[in-house]
């Protein structure tokens, strides 16, 4: 059985649908603090010290490229934004692994 929260969002995604009302998910995906991905994978999700790495692209915010516009993690781990992955993503369904999203 799912955890609460998991069944409260899917009630209400159903409840939204039978009303014909739309649900849309704004997510802002910018750190995470405890990812199963930065134990499988993870140099291709994060960058987990920009000042070390400053002439990856993912370093940087979007107001320049310069040592001044470096990424903050805010104690957490940065996702990649530019990266492109060929790694595998363990699906939960009988061990199956994926393409990441996007990576096609």
């Amino acid at each position: 059985m799912a955890s609460a929260p998991n069944r409260d969002l899917t009630e209400l995604v159903r409840t939204c649908h039978v009303h014909r009302v739309r649900f849309f998910v704004d997510v802002v995906m910018a750190f995470s603090k405890n990812h199963p991905y930065l134990a499988a994978v993870c140099d291709e999700f994060f960058i987990l010290d920009p000042s070390k790495a400053k002439s990856d692209p993912d370093a940087h915010n979007s107001r320049g490229s310069d040592d001044n516009n470096l990424r903050n993690g805010f104690g957490a781990s940065l996702f990649r934004y530019g990266k492109r992955s060929r790694a595998t993503i363990p699906s939960p369904a009988k061990g199956r692994t994926s393409p990441p999203p996007g990576s096609s």
